[in-house]
Formats: C-alpha cells, sequence, structure tokens
C-alpha cells in the first residue's frame, strides 16, 4: 500500500511468472520482478530500499546469510527494515541491528532496523496547573507516523484532550 516500487526476486520460473501475470493483471506497474538467485541479486545490488522482506525457504541451508548482506552491503536506507522470515528454531536477537520478533504459530519474523537520521520520536504532554493530564507518544519513520500510546488521566476524560494532542 503506496509504495513507490516493488522489487521481488524470484528464482523458481513458475513463481516468476505467476508474479508477472498477477502484476500484469492487476495494473501494478510499480512492481519489478526480477527472476534471480536472491542470494546473488543482493550480492551484486546497487539499489537501497526503505523495506526488504525476505521469506526463503526454511530448510534453505544459509538462509540467515540474508541479513548479513543486507547490512554488510548497506542494502537499508537509513531508517529501513528487514523483516525476515523463519522458523521458530532460529534466534536473531543477538545480532546487531535486531529490533524485534513476531510469532504468527510456528511462522517467526525477526525485524531490524537501520538507524537513521530520519528516526524521530516525539511526545506531546497536556498540563493544566502544573498537573499532567494526559501523554501522547509520536514515533515518526520516513514519511509514516506510529502512535504507540495515548494515556489522558480518568479525571480529565471526555474534554477532548487526547484529540488536542494529537493534533499539534
Amino acid at each position: 500500500r503506496g509504495a513507490k516500487a516493488v522489487t521481488s526476486v524470484e528464482i523458481n520460473a513458475g513463481h516468476y511468472n505467476f508474479i508477472r501475470q498477477t502484476a500484469r493483471d492487476f495494473g501494478f506497474t510499480a512492481l519489478h520482478p526480477v527472476k534471480a538467485n536472491a542470494f546473488l541479486y543482493l550480492k551484486s545490488c546497487a539499489k537501497q530500499y526503505d523495506v526488504i522482506f525476505s521469506d526463503a525457504p526454511y530448510d534453505l541451508e544459509g538462509s540467515e546469510e540474508v541479513i548479513n548482506l543486507v547490512f554488510e552491503r548497506g542494502l537499508l536506507r537509513e531508517g529501513g527494515i528487514l523483516i525476515f522470515e523463519h522458523s521458530k528454531g532460529k534466534d536473531f536477537s543477538s545480532h546487531p541491528h535486531f529490533a524485534s520478533l513476531r510469532s504468527y504459530g510456528s511462522v517467526q519474523f525477526s525485524i531490524f532496523e537501520m538507524p537513521g537520521a530520519e528516526d524521530e520520536a516525539e511526545e506531546e504532554v497536556a498540563e493544566e496547573a502544573e498537573e499532567i493530564l494526559g501523554y501522547c507518544g509520536f514515533l515518526f519513520v520516513l514519511d509514516e507516523a506510529e502512535i504507540p500510546n495515548v494515556c489522558v488521566k480518568e479525571s480529565a476524560r471526555c474534554r477532548g484532550i487526547g484529540k488536542q494532542m494529537m493534533t499539534v
């Protein structure tokens, strides 16, 4: 949603053709399929990306090399993320760029981040007569914002304080 361009790297000819045909059928002109070995593509890639999603087969020996290639080759822009799909048996939490782990049944997604100047965190605090009435946290990454917390003191609710903090 909203991506200016998507590069899809697929070595399997059947899958590659399916991706191409689906993109054509839906009029996705910003999708650029590449028929290649993902490891070789990463080793020769000269582009930088905001998001890289890797869903190599779990039993593919050395699939975790994708993580090293992405960071060694500088393939993420500042503030970019790598999402690496893997089985429960793998743990990447000691990697210096590891940010979080998401689990969905037996599927795991390790998320890695490239720090950047564009990552910003801001907060807004609502005060009245030196009493804190509410708090709203904002996390800005690239051109998007996430609001992880909005809290308003129970006695100050229903006065539009939360809305006011989010429109600052």
